[in-house]
């Protein structure tokens, strides 16, 4: 939303009637708790702190210009001095550097150059994964699945994460007629026709309702 904000505002400044003597500088009051390789420069008894992105939008900024001179707060303040003559405030905006190497101002002013809203999505709800699986006969764990039992005598204790109440279970590419979710971490699943193939592999795996899969997860039958 800030930056949507942000973009309103610019591109309004440039629909305005003073785009060709504006200069726009936008920059962040804190660094967001970032590592900074570069020690901050001890100045006078503040200091600065850690370095913050700026960003200069004007018909007289140089194009892809990235500065290396070194910038504060008090900048911005040294950048209307030098430009209108005026006198410094304090010590600070005194010693700091003003932003002119950013601009050409013999330059033909540039036309505006409208700027894009996004539009923000929540992001997607992480994938279902199957960590162990294990096969229950009336609720009890047993070694393995025989092979041409009938599946209703029998269930399968789903183990992982991102499981949902609405989640699918496919047992050898069917869908399990039976799910029950105990949590976002346990499934249990069964069929109600059909027999256990074998001797072989039984594949499962749960989908969630927005179409993610898990991986396939094998149990053996004897």
């Amino acid at each position: 939303m800030g930056e949507n904000w942000t973009v309103q505002q610019v591109n309004a400044v440039m629909q305005g009637p003073n785009w060709n003597s504006t200069a726009i500088f936008i920059t962040w009051d804190d660094f967001g708790g970032f590592y900074d390789h570069v020690p901050p420069p001890k100045v006078d008894n503040y200091g600065f702190g850690p370095r913050v992105p700026l960003l200069i939008i004007s018909p007289f900024a140089k194009q892809g210009y990235i500065s290396h001179t070194q910038y504060e707060f008090s900048s911005l303040l040294k950048f209307a001095e030098a430009r209108f003559n005026l006198a410094p405030l304090t010590p600070r905006d005194t010693m700091s550097n003003d932003m002119t190497d950013s601009f050409n101002f013999d330059q033909d002013p540039r036309p505006p150059f409208m700027l894009q809203t996004r539009v923000c999505g929540s992001a997607p709800a992480p994938a279902p994964t199957i960590s162990a699986m294990q096969a229950l006969k009336k609720g009890n764990p047993i070694d393995s699945l025989p092979a041409g039992a009938k599946w209703k005598k029998f269930q399968l204790d789903i183990m992982g994460s991102n499981f949902a109440a609405t989640s699918q279970v496919m047992i050898n590419g069917v869908l399990a007629d039976t799910v029950a979710f105990i949590d976002s971490l346990q499934l249990t699943a069964g069929l109600s026709t059909g027999r256990i193939p074998g001797p072989g592999s039984i594949t499962v795996q749960v989908r969630n309702a927005d179409g993610q899969l898990s991986n396939v997860a094998t149990l053996t039958s004897q």
